[in-house]
């Protein structure tokens, strides 16, 4: 079990905060909602209900989380996004430029909202030619 914490971000953080803590981490959360459950799994929480209302802006987020790291009695390792962020990721790259990220970066972020380069990637990995399925005493069904 590790005695490090790591910060969250998310519209709503119970989810990754609980995880976070099962794993041995000391979650520190800042989210739109502050329910019971995230209240109750995080070390330290900031409610931040203009997510929600008007969205994730840099400013207010960088203050929430270095005043979350401040308050923290154990070593950030880094931060860990969840929902709220996939159409930022200008905003991602600003975080990274504080924060150690655990889980994708802002280029890998903004290669799957690429409409294009999502085609381009994922169209091999989908074809139909590629993929089947032979049923005993029917043949073989192909489109899978």
């Amino acid at each position: 079990m590790s005695s490090d914490a790591v910060l969250i971000a998310a519209y709503s953080g119970r989810a990754l905060a609980a995880s976070a803590r099962r794993a041995g981490y000391t979650p520190l959360v800042v989210d739109g909602y502050g329910d019971l459950d995230t209240i109750d799994a995080a070390s330290h929480h900031i409610l931040m209900r203009e997510f929600i209302s008007t969205g994730i802006t840099a400013k207010p987020l960088l203050a929430a989380l270095s005043g979350l790291a401040e308050k923290s009695e154990r070593p950030v390792i880094g931060l860990v996004l969840g929902a709220g962020f996939e159409d930022h990721p200008k905003l991602i790259e600003t975080l990274a430029a504080h924060y150690k990220l655990i889980g994708s970066p802002a280029a890998s972020i903004a290669r799957c909202k690429s409409a294009a380069e999502s085609a381009t990637v994922a169209a091999p990995r989908f074809s139909s030619r590629r993929c089947s399925f032979v049923v005993p005493g029917i043949g073989t069904i192909h489109g899978f």
